[in-house]
């Protein structure tokens, strides 16, 4: 309807001026001319840019979130620098029982936060929108402009105190060292299996097959135990020496 207002104030403004010879006649027609079109165009830019007729709106959504890293000892919430900027980051997360990773939005009107409390991980967006008030600001704009803008977003993280934020460059560099670590432990673990079955045959050379097979198997669950220990110690110290690393 705006438009039409508009183009009315417009024509009058014009015919008004140009074709009416009558002084009385230009100033009442271009006169009603000249007030819509000035009005129109006032309305449009307000609405445009000080959201004029319009009022906000929320919405909420919450979910629960799981680690990019599946080793349940170190859950991870990462984030990535955006222009390899201190400030300015998106956060890389899981939908629970999901595979994909997820992002947030690189947005000047996004703001994400982060808190550490409770015992579950989740995700709260709150978005909010200018939409048009109904009545007299619909009909007027109607086919116009749009009835709902986005006007802002914010993430916030609720994760307990035992994940950690590190960026990707410091998770990769985790996730490598961590494998690494993993793949020479179990390595270190086969070798002292077989060294203590080696020398309890030794010290005992009458030793059975079977009986080698259940010492073989009580060694094993006695060194995995000290194994599991101290790999969990290992891997805090590791997270501390992820967190040294460049974020970039």
């Amino acid at each position: 309807m705006i438009l039409v207002s508009l183009f009315v104030g417009v024509i009058c403004f014009i015919i008004g001026l140009l074709l009416l010879k009558a002084t009385w006649q230009q100033l009442l027609v271009g006169g009603i001319g000249f007030v819509l079109l000035v009005g129109s165009a006032a309305l449009m830019i307000g609405n445009d840019t000080n959201h004029w007729g319009m009022h906000k709106v929320t919405y909420e959504k919450k979910e629960n979130i799981s680690s990019l890293m599946t080793d349940k000892r170190m859950p991870l919430l990462v984030y990535e620098p955006i222009r390899k900027s201190d400030s300015e980051k998106v956060y890389i997360y899981r939908h629970l029982n999901s595979t994909k990773d997820m992002h947030t939005q690189a947005s000047l009107k996004t703001k994400n936060r982060v808190e550490q409390r409770g015992t579950k991980a989740t995700l709260k967006t709150t978005t909010t929108y200018w939409k048009m008030n109904a009545g007299f600001w619909k009909f007027w704009f109607a086919g116009v402009t749009s009835q709902r803008r986005f006007s802002s977003r914010e993430n916030k993280f609720t994760i307990s105190n035992n994940w950690h934020i590190l960026s990707r460059n410091q998770a990769e560099w985790l996730s490598k060292t961590a494998t690494a670590k993993e793949k020479a432990g179990r390595s270190e673990i086969k070798t002292v299996i077989t060294q203590n079955v080696e020398k309890a045959v030794r010290a005992d050379p009458t030793m059975s097959k079977k009986d080698q097979q259940v010492l073989e198997q009580r060694v094993k669950s006695q060194v995995e135990a000290q194994a599991k220990q101290k790999a969990t110690a290992e891997l805090q110290q590791l997270v501390t020496e992820a967190k040294q690393q460049s974020v970039h």
